[in-house]
């Protein structure tokens, strides 16, 4: 079990013997929620359980995964906006609750909330596509780009563009998106205050 334990990593294992029919059949999972925290561990997890949960459920948790990470640095940003000296000084100026939080604090947080949301976007669409390109969470005949791509990839040689042109329609997608963002961000910045 130490040696078995090593080649893991230091992740704890756990032994899986209840789907299979034979008394010494089973096999060893890696609990990566309970080890590093990586992002394809949570990819599995939310694979996983979209799998076993309603249709459209898999939006609903893919937001589940990111929740932790997004109320961590959430926190961390408030955080650190709060204890600048400027929220004191509004403070002693009179300002109220609602001047300081939103009109300081809020608006200091924004581009890194911002940067993030983008980024969570763009692993959260690739998420998705990569469940759907597997059969999870969206029925065979949807009209999904990732579903396009699976059922077009036998004939990838005779017709390319069948399975580029919807994966590059993904790709445009995350990074327009996260352009239209920055550009967003970027007038909000240069506007007068």
């Amino acid at each position: 079990m130490k040696d078995l334990l090593s080649l893991a990593g230091g992740t704890p294992l756990a032994r899986i013997t209840t789907p299979l029919p034979h008394p010494h059949g089973g096999f060893w999972a890696k609990l990566e929620g309970f080890g590093v925290g990586s992002m394809k561990a949570r990819a599995a997890v939310s694979m996983l359980t979209a799998a076993l949960a309603p249709d459209g459920a898999l939006v609903l948790i893919v937001m589940l995964v990111h929740l932790p990470d997004i109320a961590r640095l959430v926190r961390a940003c408030a955080v650190e906006a709060g204890s600048r000296p400027a929220v004191d000084a509004m403070r002693l100026q009179g300002e109220g609750w609602w001047r300081i939080t939103i009109g300081f604090v809020a608006r200091s947080m924004a581009r890194v909330l911002a940067t993030d949301a983008g980024t969570r976007l763009t692993g959260s669409l690739y998420l998705i596509a990569a469940a759907s390109f597997l059969g999870v969470g969206v029925p065979p005949d949807a009209g999904d780009w990732a579903v396009m791509i699976d059922r077009n990839r036998g004939g990838l040689f005779l017709n390319p563009w069948a399975v580029l042109a919807p994966a590059l329609m993904i790709v445009m997608l995350a990074v327009g998106l996260n352009l239209t963002v920055d550009r967003v961000l970027k007038r909000a910045h240069h506007a007068p205050r």
